[in-house]
């Protein structure tokens, strides 16, 4: 079976697809020691920090230097994206790959000005894929969940600042994986969303991690809903000829809740 490159030794889904079969892994400072020709998919894991904080510069664009050289060796490339293309928005949304774009932010900017130029000049070997709420097992990680991890370890409370019936689409880590091997066995071109398509109360989520660790408080200081969303993974799951699975996410958070307490 044809072998695959993941950039980006630190990468939390990087590291998670790495422990499927075929799957070679590489830090973005040795992708010029590596012969790409020897792949046959290439996924970037990998970003320049400043991508997040000024406006778009190729020489910053970690995905679009992968795709090219991908390209140059025949390599298919799957880029991942995000969902803050589509904006943000209080009123809970549903988000398809046709919804209009609006990013807000730095990151979602130059995400979609990278998406562009890889489709317009590698779109017969890229797919873009855009991601909702990664998560998993992320104690020290600056994410939703790594905030929710952090605050129950060490002061066992979580406590939010704005409404707890915010609602938001979230999916593991280790389902992501197994998604996007899919997506690159098929070698998918085009743009398509992957998610859970369901919005998840934010409430539920700290709920169901403290229940799995056995302890600890939950508090909510405002009623201000902010930053709503679905992202509809229908194309995806149709494409691949998938039957879409019941909703198990509470579970796997209070299992993560568990493997918390262990530590």
């Amino acid at each position: 079976m044809a072998r695959r490159l993941i950039v980006g030794k630190t990468s939390f889904i990087g590291n998670e697809l790495a422990k499927l079969k075929n799957f070679d892994i590489v830090a973005y400072k040795d992708i010029h020691h590596v012969d790409f020709s020897q792949y046959d998919g290439v996924i970037n894991c990998a970003l320049n920090p400043v991508f997040k904080t000024q406006t778009y510069d190729e020489k910053i664009d970690v995905d679009y230097e992968i795709a090219k050289l991908a390209y140059e060796n025949n390599c298919h490339y799957a880029m991942i994206s995000t969902r803050k293309v589509y904006g943000s928005s209080s009123e809970l949304k549903t988000y398809t790959e046709e919804s209009p774009t609006n990013p807000f932010d730095f990151y979602s900017e130059n995400k979609l000005i990278c998406e562009n130029k890889i489709l317009n000049e590698f779109g017969d070997k890229a797919v873009i894929v855009r991601g909702s709420n990664l998560f998993g097992f992320e104690l020290g990680r600056q994410s939703f969940m790594g905030f929710c991890m952090d605050q129950l370890k060490h002061s066992e409370k979580i406590v939010f600042s704005i409404s707890e019936k915010t609602k938001r689409d979230f999916i593991d880590v280790t389902t992501s994986a197994c998604m996007l091997d899919k997506i690159l066995r098929r070698k998918l071109t085009g743009i398509y969303n992957l998610s859970s398509n369901y919005g998840l109360e934010i409430g539920k989520v700290a709920k169901h991690l403290i229940r799995g660790y056995g302890k600890g408080e939950f508090l909510c200081t405002s009623d201000v809903v902010k930053e709503q969303f679905i992202i509809d993974n229908t194309k995806l799951i149709k494409q691949l000829k998938l039957i879409s699975h019941p909703f198990y996410i509470t579970g796997i958070i209070e299992n993560l809740g568990e493997e918390l307490c262990k530590i």
